[in-house]
Parts: structure tokens; sequence; C-alpha cells
């Protein structure tokens, strides 16, 4: 069976019994982020991605991402407003400035300081089928996990999986796209929460 191409919007929801666990990583409120330059094929464009657990429409999580100048520019400083499941896209080779491979500072990447009022996770990654990466969760009062992600599509991305991994005997796990509308260049996707049911 065939993958598809493009995924765009997750929510996992995990129920589990937090006990004694460290996590790696989590959602935040400031991220301090070097996104490094694709070094070698164009078509594996690097993206920074910032997603909110938090928020909706009239009380949304307020996003304030702040590019650094060293590298000559600040064309993706910006303030975004985000509702639950929503993420704010940047490629680095666009929006003005290519920070990325064939860039006038592709050597050089991108610098970030990213602060919101609300928590938030947030990721950097290239199109490209090689990459894996572990998407921090936010810890509910319950017990329980959500995990929200904006899934890339396009570039050297021929297939995309999702992998999910219980610790614990009898966690139960939903997987709903939550996508609206699929979006595969820089900007801010839309949602439509709960989505749709993929598996549980």
């Amino acid at each position: 069976m065939k993958r598809p191409k493009l995924i765009p919007l997750f929510f996992v929801t995990a129920m589990v019994f937090l006990t004694n666990i460290v996590f790696a990583s989590t959602v935040n409120t400031r991220f301090n982020i070097y996104v490094p330059p694709n070094n070698n094929v164009s078509s594996r464009k690097v993206f920074l991605s910032m997603t909110a657990v938090q928020g909706s429409v009239g009380d949304t999580t307020v996003v304030n991402v702040t590019d650094d100048a060293a590298d000559g520019d600040t064309d993706e400083s910006q303030t975004v407003y985000l509702t639950k499941g929503e993420t704010f896209i940047i490629f680095t080779s666009e929006n003005g400035v290519n920070d990325d491979k064939g860039g006038p500072s592709a050597n050089l990447g991108d610098y970030y300081t990213i602060t919101s009022n609300r928590p938030i996770s947030v990721m950097s990654g290239t199109l490209s089928d090689w990459e894996f990466d572990f998407v921090p969760g936010y810890a509910k009062n319950d017990g329980s996990m959500d995990f929200y992600f904006w899934v890339p599509g396009g570039g050297d991305i021929t297939y995309f999986g999702i992998d999910v991994f219980g610790y614990h005997d009898g966690t139960t796990v939903t997987v709903n796209d939550i996508t609206s509308t699929a979006k595969t260049t820089s900007g801010k996707t839309t949602v439509s929460l709960p989505g749709t049911l993929k598996t549980t």
C-alpha cells in the first residue's frame, strides 16, 4: 500500500498515566533556535514551524517571531495569532531574502527568538524522506497528552509516516487529521477541530 504524499496537520491524543517520566523536550513560551541551511539539494527546503496547543477565536495564542539581523536581514520577523492546532510555517528560502541554499547568506542559516503568551511547539526540518523528528507533547491536567504538529509535503518527500510509541501498557492513542486546507508554503495553516479520525 502506498503512503499518502501529504498529510499536513495532525492532532494526537495519548491517554497515559504519568509516573516518573522525564521529557526530553516540551512545549514552551520562549525559544532560541538556529535553523541551518540546506547545504546540498535545493528541493530539500528548510522550514521552521510553530504550532499552538491552546487558544481559540477571540482568545488566540500570540507568537512573536524575531529574525536575528546577524545574517543581514530580518525579513521573517513578525507577530502571528494562532488558535489551537494552527501552525505558522516559515520556509527560509521564501519571505524576501533566501536564507537557504542558493541565497546570499546560504552558508549562514538563520537564528530566531520566538516568544508566545501560551505554550507552543516549535520544530525545524527539511523537505526530505530521510529526516525523523520527535514531537513534544503537551501534558494536560488529567494525565493525558496532546501532540499537535504540521507535516510537510513536497520537495524530496515521496512518503510520510507517523510512528506512535506507547510507554505504558493500556495506552490509548487517537490520531485525527485536523487539516482544513493543505499548506505547503510559508504562512498559517487552517484547521478544523476535532478533525477526521485516522486511527485509534
